[in-house]
Formats: structure tokens, sequence, C-alpha cells
């Protein structure tokens, strides 16, 4: 990827993100769980818990390259 698409997806991330903090919470809801996202909160220790669960059928994605 070249810089510049590399910023543009970092941009899009980014809207994607605003959107979402900004959505009615059930649709917020809607989109956690289509992710595969299970937060659990813990009242007595003020914790939340996040959790993801792949999809054994969904495929998986990997960025090229060494890390």
């Amino acid at each position: 990827m070249s810089r510049e698409q590399i910023a543009n997806l970092v941009g899009a991330l980014a809207d994607a993100v605003n959107t979402l903090r900004n959505a009615d919470p059930h649709d917020k809801a809607e989109v956690y769980c289509h992710l595969g996202l299970h937060l659990r909160y813990e009242p007595d220790r003020n914790v939340v818990r996040a959790e993801v669960r792949v999809d054994p059928r969904g495929a998986l994605v990997r960025v090229g390259g060494g890390t």
C-alpha cells in the first residue's frame, strides 16, 4: 500500500469510529454483535470485559509483511 492509501484508510477508520461513538445505543449494540464483540460489565469491580468471538465460517484478514 502507498502512504496515500494508508492515510485514506486511517481517515476512513477514524470516521467510522466517530460515527459509532455517536450512534444510537441499539444501533451500536447491533454493530458490536455483527463484529462478534461481547461486552460484560462487572459492577462490583467497575470493569468492562471485552471479548471478540470469531465465527469459524468467517474469513480472517491478515496484513502482509513482517510485524
